[in-house]
C-alpha cells in the first residue's frame, strides 16, 4: 500500500529582502535516502520589488507661462525591473506611453497655444504594481497673432503648396535645359559632318579632276550645272558609306556652295 504524504513547506518571508529575480527550486527525499529526479522537482521564480518608479516631467512647471504657438514638453520614466504602463493626461485627455516609449523610458507632448490652462497627470506603474504620480497645472501656451498664423493648418498648407510647385518648377526648368543642350550638340554634330564633306568633297574633286575650283577659276556657270550635279551625286555617294546622318541633296548641295566660292 502506497501512502502519500502531504508536506507544506513556510518560507520566512525576511528571508527575501533583496530586491530582484528570485529562483525557488523544490526536491524530496524518502525515508530510504531516494531523492526525486530532476523532472521531479520544483522550481519556481518570484519578483521582489517594492521601489516605485522613478518620474520626471522636464520643460514645465506650475504656473509656467510660455510664449509660443506650441510649446512642447517630455515626460522621462525609469524603473529598476520594467515598466507595466505609464498614462499622460492633459486636462483629463488620456496620452498612453507605446511600447517603445516604455522601454526608452520617454515621451515628448505639444501643448498647443490656448486661452484656457493646461493641467498635466502623469501616472507610472511597475511591473510589481508600485506606482509614482505627478500633477503639473495652472500652465499657460499663448502666442501673438503673427505665431498663431505662422503655425495654421492653413499656412502650413500654402507654404507646402507653394514649395511642391517650386519644386516642379525646378524640375521643368532643368529638363528644357537638358532638351537645349542636346539639340545644340545635335545642330554642332551636324554642322561637323557639313565640314567634313565639304573637305572630303573637295579632295576627292581635286584628285579626280586634276584639279579645283580654286586651281582653274572656274564657277558653276562656265563648268555647267548638269556636270556639277553629275560629279557631286557620283562623289557624294561614296561619301554616305561613311556617314548617313545627312540627305544625299544636302550633301550635294553642301558641296556646291564651295564651287559657288561660298563658306571659304
Amino acid at each position: 500500500m502506497t501512502v502519500l504524504t502531504l508536506i507544506l513547506i513556510l518560507f520566512d518571508k525576511n528571508a527575501f529582502k533583496e530586491n530582484g529575480v528570485w529562483s525557488i527550486s523544490v526536491a524530496t527525499v524518502d525515508v530510504d535516502g531516494h531523492a526525486s529526479s530532476s523532472n521531479a522537482s520544483v522550481q519556481f521564480q518570484f519578483v521582489l520589488d517594492n521601489i516605485a518608479p522613478e518620474l520626471k516631467i522636464e520643460g514645465i512647471l506650475n504656473n509656467g507661462k510660455y510664449d509660443a504657438a506650441k510649446y512642447q514638453f517630455k515626460v522621462l520614466v525609469k524603473d529598476n525591473i520594467g515598466l507595466a504602463r505609464v498614462r499622460v493626461l492633459i486636462n483629463g485627455k488620456v496620452y498612453e506611453f507605446t511600447r517603445s516609449e516604455l522601454e526608452k523610458g520617454e515621451k515628448i507632448l505639444d501643448l498647443e497655444h490656448s486661452d484656457k490652462p493646461y493641467t498635466i497627470e502623469v501616472e507610472v506603474v511597475d511591473l510589481a504594481g508600485n506606482t509614482t504620480t505627478q500633477k503639473v497645472d495652472g500652465i499657460t501656451v499663448t502666442a501673438s497673432d503673427i505665431q498663431a498664423l505662422l503655425h495654421s493648418d492653413a499656412v502650413k498648407l500654402v507654404v507646402g503648396v507653394l514649395g511642391l510647385g517650386a519644386i516642379v518648377g525646378l524640375l521643368a526648368w532643368w529638363g528644357a535645359s537638358v532638351r537645349k543642350r542636346k539639340a545644340l550638340e545635335e545642330e554642332l554634330e551636324r554642322y561637323r559632318i557639313g565640314a567634313h564633306l565639304v573637305t572630303e568633297a573637295e579632295g576627292i574633286l581635286s584628285s579626280s579632276g586634276g584639279s579645283s575650283v580654286e586651281d582653274t577659276g572656274l564657277t558653276e556657270s562656265e563648268i555647267g550645272s548638269a556636270d556639277v550635279d553629275s560629279i557631286l551625286a557620283e562623289e557624294v555617294a561614296l561619301l554616305n558609306q561613311d556617314s548617313g546622318s545627312i540627305e544625299t541633296s544636302g550633301k550635294i548641295e553642301c558641296v556646291r556652295c564651295r564651287y559657288r566660292g561660298f563658306g571659304r
